[in-house]
């Protein structure tokens, strides 16, 4: 039997690895979704595909920096070169961002003109969620997931990542 599973949720549709894709593709019809989970700074784990924050979210506006000059912006405690790398923020940071607004504002895939303006609207707000709000609603829509899991080089220990996704996976009561 053939499967569809939607690569990041309906992220033509809708702003990519954010539970408003989850939601859309299962409401299309796919069997279900492809995510990636990333470490933040504290070692949490959070739905995202890139290790700098520039491609999906309005970092730059909100933590004030400009993205092609990392160097001018001083962040409390950290390097500016690292200032846009996702795992230099804890989740409290990355909370504050939107990923649906820049969704809308950027029209990454070219179909935002598609797609219709309640639905755009909607979006405004949409957080990076955390790798258990992603699997508590997979779980909620009966609905299966694959994990891709981000190694960015920033593991604090040999197979951290792994191990956690694990035992989120349990917390959430999924079968692996």
């Amino acid at each position: 039997m053939v499967e569809i599973i939607a690569h990041r949720g309906a992220r033509s549709l809708a702003p990519e690895n954010t539970l408003a894709a989850a939601r859309l593709a299962h409401k299309i019809g796919a069997h279900g979704w492809e995510t990636d989970v990333s470490l933040t700074r504290e070692g949490g784990l959070v739905l995202f595909h890139d290790p700098v924050l520039t491609r999906c979210t309005n970092a730059p506006e909100v933590l004030g920096y400009d993205p092609d000059h990392p160097e001018k912006t001083f962040w409390p405690g950290l390097p500016a070169q690292t200032i846009d790398r996702l795992d230099s923020h804890t989740l409290a940071d990355l909370e504050i961002l939107d990923a649906g607004s820049y969704f809308e504002k950027n029209n990454p895939f070219s179909t935002v003109e598609a797609i219709d303006p309640k639905d755009l609207a909607a979006f405004k707000g949409e957080s990076i969620p955390t790798l258990f709000e992603g699997l508590m609603l997979t779980r909620k829509l009966n609905w299966k997931v694959n994990l891709e899991l981000k190694d960015h080089g920033n593991d604090p220990q040999l197979y951290y990542t792994a191990s956690h996704t694990l035992a989120e996976l349990a917390r959430a009561g999924m079968d692996i």
